[in-house]
């Protein structure tokens, strides 16, 4: 496995494109043993996968990044979480569409598992970060155009049903770059009535700021 891990990288780039299928489980079965219980294999699948993500087609890790992310291991998207934002900054603009394929789905997913699990709340208030100062809003702004109706309830929901403790539940970087989106639906006076729960978290009204 070692010896894999060392002369991946390597190979990848020479790979023709019949066989970046290949490339594509490798990273994945790498990324899904993330913490490896040695040292030295951790410390070579963290060199393999950002290795992989200089040398490779980003958009090609979309998939089975967002697929390890999807399994729901907290220890596994502390790796993985970081790593799936770069790869999101070096596909946007050039590959912006078919980033959004997987980004969304990613993004709904932690914000559905933040309502119940602490550590992914936390994981995804830092991704979303990352996002923000990779590619500024638009990423996120992107995360709001492609909500259907019924996403945009399960959001409304997620906020209101959990506005007591938002800070732990959905991430303020979020919130503000989605509620302006939200706000011209029927959820308007919902979301009105939020931003006022939001400003006693110590955050500053998103309504107001959204519309500068």
């Amino acid at each position: 496995m070692a010896v894999l891990l060392e002369i991946l990288p390597d190979l990848v780039p020479h790979m023709p494109l019949s066989q970046r299928s290949i490339a594509n489980m490798m990273t994945e079965n790498i990324a899904a043993n993330l913490p490896s219980k040695t040292a030295q294999l951790n410390e070579l699948a963290q060199r393999c996968l950002d290795s992989m993500i200089i040398n490779m087609d980003n958009i090609a890790l979309f998939q089975p990044f967002c697929a390890v992310v999807k399994k729901g291991i907290v220890l596994q998207m502390t790796y993985l979480l970081p790593r799936l934002a770069e790869i999101y900054h070096r596909c946007f603009g050039s590959k912006e569409r078919l980033a959004r394929i997987y980004i969304v789905p990613t993004l709904k997913y932690l914000l559905q598992s933040s309502r119940t699990n602490v550590a992914v709340s936390r994981l995804t208030q830092s991704f979303t970060d990352d996002l923000v100062n990779y590619v500024g809003k638009e990423a996120l702004w992107s995360f709001a155009d492609n909500l259907n109706n019924n996403e945009r309830v399960m959001f409304r929901n997620l906020l209101i049903n959990f506005q007591e403790s938002l800070n732990e539940i959905c991430p303020p970087t979020l919130y503000v770059c989605v509620v302006d989106h939200l706000s011209k639906t029927a959820f308007a006076s919902d979301l009105a009535a939020f931003a006022v729960k939001l400003t006693w978290h110590g955050f500053t009204d998103p309504l107001r700021d959204s519309s500068n």
